[in-house]
Order: structure tokens, then C-alpha cells, then sequence
């Protein structure tokens, strides 16, 4: 491997610590962005199930929710995979790796064919051959932390756990709330809270006969 293939590996290493870097951080922010939705999806049913929203409301909570989702996607996720630099890379594994102080940047320097005034090139670029033998043994990723994905993972599983009871203690909550936002524009009455149901179970009626007819009322919400 020749030295100009050896600079090019050892910034092609860095430029790939920094991808897997940003690709943490989205992977993060997309689960923080999943128990966003789900957060929004518990107050606008907890809110289809307290009061019959008018057409109006129910717009303007739709549209809200929607750019809270467009704001905590572009927020906590794409933006990630914007930041970073591979320069700033190259600072963390300076000051994780401090035998290969200033060695990086200058690769990166190096390979865009900047060189400062008064410093040999060929000194140069066996300083930065050296710096890639001796990087090779060592792990770019220790800088990568997994911390965004645990720190949001929790979040989301907290989310998850408040949605999942609330299925369980107001069963039918759910596609009643799917009900009244699938339709905006009109207006939806909730569920009767409770059922009549005819009893000993016949309710055919025979005609110029009385007819005697039982009813059983099952519910919590009795009109």
C-alpha cells in the first residue's frame, strides 16, 4: 500500500466513524420521534374521550399534531444526519487516541491537498503513513456511544407501557378516537355506554296476541 493509499484509508476511516455516528444519533432520534407520536396519539384520545369535539377542534388538533410530528422528525432525527464534521471526528479520536494528535486533521488536510506553507510534502505524507500503521490496531467506534439510542429507548418503552394500559382499562377508547379523527369534519357522538338486550330471548311477535316481552340493561352509562 503506497503512502497516498494509506492517507486515503485512514480518512476513509474517519469519514466512516463519522457515518456511523450520525447514524446513531438518527436512529436515536427516531425512536424519540415514535414516542413523540405515540404521546400525541394518548392526548388526542384521551381528548375524543372526554369531550365530543366539534369539526373545528378536531382540525385544529390534527394540524397541530402534524407539524409536532414534522418538528420532533426534523428535530431529534433527520437533523443528525447533518451534524458532525469530519474534522470533528478527527478531534474525538485525537483526544481518545493522543499518540495520533494533529496526525488526523492533517490527513484530512492532506487529502484535500492542503498543505501549509514551509512543511515538506513528502515529509508529510510519511508522518500520516506512519499515523495509518499505527491506527490500525485501534477501534475508531469506542467514540460512537449508544447513549441516544438507551436514552430515547426508555422513552419510548415509557409511552408504550401508558398507551397499552389505557387499551386494557377503556377498551374500544382507541377506534372510537380512529372514528372521530378519521372523520374532521363531523362531528361524532361517543358509544352508548350501555345494552339492551331482549330476554328470555324471543321478541317475535304474533299478531292479535299480547305479547309480553323482557329486557336485560348492561352497562355503566344508563339513559
Amino acid at each position: 500500500m503506497t503512502r497516498q493509499e494509506k492517507i486515503f484509508d485512514l480518512t476513509k476511516r474517519i469519514k466512516g466513524t463519522l457515518f456511523r455516528e450520525r447514524l446513531v444519533l438518527f436512529s436515536g432520534g427516531m425512536l424519540g420521534t415514535i414516542a413523540g407520536i405515540v404521546g400525541i396519539m394518548i392526548i388526542l384520545t384521551a381528548l375524543a374521550g372526554i369531550f365530543i369535539l366539534p369539526a373545528w377542534s378536531k382540525i385544529a388538533l390534527l394540524t397541530v399534531s402534524t407539524a409536532g410530528v414534522v418538528y420532533l422528525f426534523w428535530r431529534l432525527a433527520f437533523s443528525k444526519l447533518l451534524k458532525g464534521t469530519p474534522e470533528s471526528t478527527a478531534v474525538k479520536l485525537e483526544g481518545k487516541y493522543p499518540e495520533l494528535k494533529g496526525r488526523l486533521i492533517a490527513a484530512l488536510q492532506f487529502s484535500r491537498g492542503g498543505i501549509a506553507p514551509g512543511y515538506s510534502e513528502s515529509l508529510v505524507a510519511a508522518t500520516l503513513a506512519q499515523a495509518s500503521d499505527k491506527s490500525r490496531g485501534m477501534n475508531f467506534n469506542e467514540i460512537v456511544s449508544a447513549y441516544p439510542v438507551l436514552k430515547h429507548l426508555k422513552s419510548t418503552g415509557v409511552s408504550a407501557v401508558i398507551a397499552l394500559a389505557m387499551l386494557f382499562i377503556f377498551p374500544g377508547l382507541f377506534s372510537y378516537s380512529y372514528q372521530v379523527y378519521s372523520s374532521p369534519t363531523e362531528e361524532i357522538a361517543p358509544p352508548l355506554g350501555y345494552k339492551l338486550s331482549n330476554f328470555p330471548g324471543n321478541d317475535v311477535a304474533v299478531k292479535y296476541r299480547d305479547v309480553d316481552l323482557g329486557a336485560v340493561l348492561m352497562g355503566d352509562k344508563f339513559p
